[in-house]
């Protein structure tokens, strides 16, 4: 199946390399993941797969590949920081995002100079110039695919109303563009 093809019918099995070009056609915000334990060092790491799972408490829940340095680190700290990136900040996720941290300490480039803070609530740097900060201590793991979820609680945070988030899409960068009229809410069927 190309990227242009049709998705098989519900009673169809998708084959793997079937589906795989089709994650692509989803648009994500992007994260910086902080994260960082004692002797162990600290990491930045690009993640799409970041998102909130409840309002109150503010829970939020990163995708980490089970066997990396971040997965490591949020394991063993049992915190990390979420930094939604702001559209000025593509440089940075491109970096984080195509780097290791076993090999390199990532918040050592230039990149970050000057772009680094203290988290309030947690060990863990944060990072500035993002849309939104949040400082989260590790509730709840679950294991998905060849990822852990790790669900964190959110227990310090910052929004900066300035900036406007960096969007992702067919391994692209983008901004928001213009603003939509919401249309009304439709009425209900009553089926008749």
């Amino acid at each position: 199946m190309t990227e242009t093809g049709t998705v098989p019918a519900a009673s169809d099995p998708v084959r793997t390399e079937e589906a795989l070009p089709l994650y692509r056609y989803f648009t994500s915000t992007v994260a910086l993941i902080t994260s960082g334990a004692a002797d162990a060092g600290t990491n930045v790491m690009a993640c799409e797969w970041t998102f909130n799972v409840s309002y109150r408490p503010l829970r939020m829940m990163s995708l980490v590949k089970r066997g990396s340095y971040t997965h490591e680190l949020i394991s063993a700290g049992g915190e990390f920081g979420v930094n939604m990136c702001s559209d000025e900040q593509a440089a940075l996720v491109s970096y984080a995002g195509n780097s290791h941290g076993r090999e390199v300490v990532k918040l050592d480039d230039p990149l970050f100079a000057g772009g680094i803070y203290t988290g309030k609530r947690i060990g863990v740097p944060m990072l500035r110039g993002c849309v939104l900060n949040l400082e989260c201590v590790v509730e709840s793991t679950v294991e998905i695919g060849e990822h852990t979820g790790f669900v964190g609680r959110a227990v310090a945070g910052l929004a900066n109303r300035s900036k406007q988030p960096l969007l992702y899409n067919r391994g692209r960068f983008f901004r928001l563009g213009d603003l939509l009229a919401k249309p009304p809410a439709a009425e209900p069927a009553t089926g008749e």
